[in-house]
């Protein structure tokens, strides 16, 4: 202290007087970070003025200082990133689900939760005994390929989907779970090199309906095109929609065609897991 202010300045000034000579704070040494927040440090004693030695110790101290305090003040804008982001997941009617590349999830929405917790679905949670971690369990055949896909994704792939077929006791057709794997929001946190995974899980045995007017306004679809695109992802054959529409087969497969040709689909599989997506956010 006596290298900035003189020693008998010190002794008069206000902050000697009523706090650092009742406290101990004969001499002090401080450092400035020199972060946003203007951070100090400071170091008292009352025997003995600080050491060239101990001033030198504490220059070299700062820049490491100055780095963690950037870490810090990092780590905590993606966490709050992270807070908000799982907060909009949770407000969304689908089941949302985010996974490492060994499946682990990370979280899952309420939705997810109940929809999952139902027996005899192919693909369920559970929470694993050593640490608590809850874990994606997936049977099948296509549980395999969804595990190669989800690795693909963490890794820096655009994603894919599986769809599942399973038996369902209180339905005429067998119960159906479309998975969508795509990448996490950009800037997603990542943990030994493999990002986080976002999944959507949709039931399209059970789908949740997107109107038809979504796919005229998102795909420039005609009214009957759009009814037909909807009542297919319904889980309708060409040939039930052509009797509920009372037109000719001929018609509904034109109107098929016209469909995908639109919405860029591949095939009917491709519509149906974007279909999957649009069912997903409909409330």
């Amino acid at each position: 202290m006596d290298e900035v202010v003189d020693d008998r300045q010190y002794r008069r000034s206000e902050f000697y007087q009523d706090f650092a000579r009742c406290n101990g704070r004969e001499h002090m040494m401080i450092g400035l970070v020199g972060d946003n927040d203007h951070t100090i440090m400071s170091f008292f004693r009352e025997d003995r003025p600080f050491r060239f030695e101990e001033r030198a110790a504490l220059a070299n101290l700062m820049p490491h200082i100055r780095r963690g305090l950037r870490l810090r003040e990092k780590t905590f804008q993606e966490e709050q990133a992270s807070r908000l982001v799982y907060a909009a997941f949770e407000a969304l009617p689908g089941n949302i689900l985010v996974v490492d590349a060994d499946c682990n999830v990370l979280f899952a929405n309420g939705t997810a939760t109940e929809t999952l917790s139902r027996k005899g679905l192919p693909i369920s949670l559970s929470t694993l005994a050593a640490g608590g971690r809850t874990r994606l369990l997936l049977d099948r055949r296509e549980g395999a390929r969804l595990r190669e896909i989800v690795q693909e994704t963490s890794l820096g792939g655009g994603g894919g989907a599986v769809r599942f077929e399973y038996d369902a006791p209180q339905s005429d057709r067998a119960g159906q779970l479309a998975v969508i794997a795509s990448p996490l929001l950009a800037g997603a946190t990542e943990v030994a090199g493999a990002a986080p995974v976002l999944l959507l899980v949709n039931e399209l045995t059970q789908p949740r309906a997107a109107s038809p007017s979504i796919f005229s306004d998102l795909f420039g679809l005609s009214a009957a095109e759009g009814a037909v695109a909807a009542a297919l992802l319904g889980g309708q054959t060409a040939e039930a929609v052509a009797k509920d529409r009372s037109v000719s087969l001929d018609t509904v497969r034109t109107q098929i065609r016209t469909v995908l040709r639109k919405t860029d689909a591949a095939n009917l599989r491709d519509f149906e897991r974007m279909g999957a997506v649009l069912g997903a956010f409909a409330r």
